[in-house]
């Protein structure tokens, strides 16, 4: 499920801004996310099997970072991380506890939301993503996080956009905690102002369409999320 790319962020923050302790490995953060990524791999749930079904690799992996995080983060980083991935992880545990009113909601709603989401759809918008990621990665210090926060909401006004169209305004809420885009999330509280046309992300991203190197990228989270999207069913 797209709540992940929370996790992402934090962990491509991580590595950015470096572990506290020497005994700290950003190899370990690249195994979380890959157990997180492998539930993400399946696609959007349509029904109460496909739900459960990702339901543990990406509580395991939420988990697994949550351990290394606070064994290896700066005190500062930690504090962002919880706020960052605090409703993210709030709305996981709703969606994955049978007969809560979040879980049927979800499920009244998941077909269309599972079509709109499709792999098709949803490709052209991550790739964008992870140009963006990389060009992070490898900017100036300062220009990190406002090129990882404009990639982000790049992507989810793009997804936001598509459920609308395609499910109608009355899903949007759906379609928001879905791709993590709700109150207190990653895009309300670490990247705020960084919206598409905002004047801070003018001339950062790579532009739309611009193709990262999946595979062959230097950064193993972009391998990660390359290999999600090519077994995304």
């Amino acid at each position: 499920m797209l709540f992940v790319l929370s996790l992402v962020l934090c962990a491509l923050g991580a590595s950015l801004q470096g572990a506290e302790a020497a005994s700290c490995h950003l190899r370990e953060v690249d195994l979380c996310l890959a157990t997180v990524l492998l539930g993400a791999s399946e696609g959007i749930p349509a029904d109460e099997e496909e739900l459960d079904k990702v339901c543990e690799p990406v509580q395991e992996g939420i988990e697994c970072i949550g351990n290394y995080s606070s064994s290896c983060f700066t005190p500062l980083l930690q504090e962002v991380f919880d706020m960052v991935i605090s409703e993210p992880k709030k709305y996981q545990n709703l969606m994955c506890t049978h007969g809560t009113n979040e879980r049927a909601e979800y499920l009244k709603q998941a077909p269309c939301l599972q079509k709109a989401l499709s792999q098709d759809n949803m490709k052209p918008h991550l790739e964008d993503l992870m140009a963006a990621l990389e060009k992070a990665a490898e900017d100036k210090f300062q220009n990190r996080v406002p090129i990882m926060c404009c990639g982000l909401q790049r992507m989810y006004k793009n997804l936001l956009d598509i459920v609308e169209g395609q499910c109608g305004k009355g899903v949007i809420d759906q379609g928001s905690m879905l791709i993590g885009m709700s109150a207190s999330s990653v895009s309300d509280i670490f990247c705020r102002g960084y919206e598409p046309g905002a004047a801070q992300c003018n001339g950062l991203l790579p532009p739309s369409g611009t193709p990262s190197q999946g595979s062959n990228s230097k950064i193993q989270l972009i391998q990660f999320l390359n290999t999600a999207i090519s077994n995304w069913q």
